[in-house]
């Protein structure tokens, strides 16, 4: 198991150069089992609540390996891995993140590392406002199955909680790709 950050430049699993990660710093560790970052570097600062963050463990090949994704302040998550690749959609708390990623094939560790994010604000800029609209003689839910309807599921508030959600997907989704296209 190593404990090694490295950013580096690599094709996609389709072939094709990612342009986004033309510029970034070639691996330079002989351990095949160092666990690449492709898309962020150490302590960067984002602006966003969610990030996707892509990776590369060299030597995996495994199709049932799992990326582990540990952060001090929010629950653990778990994402599939392929032949050394993964992606995971990371929430970030404000200030410092710091994250530990373990790239497991079944059970046994065989590449841990530690990244950290700095979140900033803006506190010159006002939140962008998000409204739904609803007309007056509304029920104030919308259309669900009949397993998923009630207080908290089907409701304003849940409307609410969903919008909110799909909007910091939205923003990760539009960083990623703004970086990809040498926008960011």
């Amino acid at each position: 198991m190593t404990n090694s950050t490295q950013v580096a430049n690599f094709d996609s699993p389709m072939g094709k150069p990612l342009p986004a990660y033309e510029d970034t710093i070639k691996a330079t560790s002989g351990n095949p089992n160092d666990m690449l970052f492709l898309n962020i570097t150490q302590n960067e600062v984002v602006y966003q609540h969610y990030i996707i963050i892509h990776g590369q463990v060299l030597e995996a090949k495994g199709k049932d390996d799992k990326i582990v994704v540990h952060h001090p302040k929010l629950p653990s998550l778990e994402y599939p891995a392929i032949d050394g690749y993964f992606k995971a959609v990371v929430e970030l708390a404000s200030g410092i993140n710091e994250l530990t990623f373990e790239y497991k094939q079944g059970a046994t560790v065989i590449s841990q590392s530690m990244l950290t994010i700095n979140r900033g604000t803006f506190t010159d800029k006002p939140p962008l406002k998000l409204a739904i609209l609803l007309a007056k003689d509304s029920p104030e839910t919308f259309d669900a199955p009949p397993e998923a309807q009630g207080p908290g599921l089907n409701d304003l508030e849940a409307a609410v909680n969903k919008m909110r959600c799909c909007a910091y997907l939205w923003q990760a989704y539009m960083a990623e790709m703004m970086y990809r296209n040498g926008l960011a």
